[in-house]
């Protein structure tokens, strides 16, 4: 298993583009001809009611790490309950999206990934996961006070809000235990 953990002091805190809050970017991936990022892995507070920043051209995964829940209102008519760390929001980010906090802030994790580039599969992991070799890059967010990440040939430890940035299965699987976010990011 080739890999990089990221800890949470080398995040980048960087301003929303409707300058209503700050994301902090765990990981971006930019193409050299290309301006604009063809994937992040983010984390947001909201405190507020209000509009999602425009992110026409990529399609977003949503899912709450902290507070009571809130809801999403799309321009096409679907709406999105997050009541719980498992649920997902998976919306295009060419829609209008306002945001209904349920009983005060949230904290959010958000993957975006630039639709004629890239998808991402993401899972919420509570217990035992188990991939095998496969396509694309795989990352894993500690959730809980610790993660175990094991293959054949290594054993990580990854502590809270820290992600694990996997490069290479090499042989076999690797084994993920305790409560963490998955985001496998495949190339078209």
């Amino acid at each position: 298993m080739k890999y990089r953990i990221i800890p949470s002091v080398e995040f980048k805190t960087v301003p929303w583009k409707n300058g209503k809050g700050i994301t902090k970017e765990l990981y971006v991936r930019y193409e050299k001809e290309r301006s604009e990022f063809i994937f992040r892995l983010s984390i947001a507070g909201v405190t507020e009611n209000g509009p999602f920043s425009d992110f026409s051209g990529y399609n977003r995964v949503l899912m709450m790490l902290e507070g009571n829940g809130i809801r999403l209102e799309h321009s096409d008519g679907t709406i999105n309950e997050i009541k719980s760390y498992s649920d997902m929001a998976i919306f295009s980010g060419d829609l209008k999206t306002e945001v209904i906090l349920k009983e005060g802030p949230i904290k959010d994790f958000n993957v975006m990934t630039l639709k004629e580039v890239c998808s991402s599969e993401v899972i919420a992991i509570n217990g035992e996961v188990v991939f095998t070799e496969s396509s694309g890059e795989l990352f894993i967010l500690c959730c809980g006070d610790y993660v175990q990440v094991e293959s054949i040939e290594k054993k990580v430890i990854i502590e809270h809000y820290h992600l694990l940035h996997i490069t290479e299965i090499i042989s076999g699987s690797i084994r993920v235990k305790g409560d963490a976010i998955a985001v496998r990011i495949i190339y078209q």
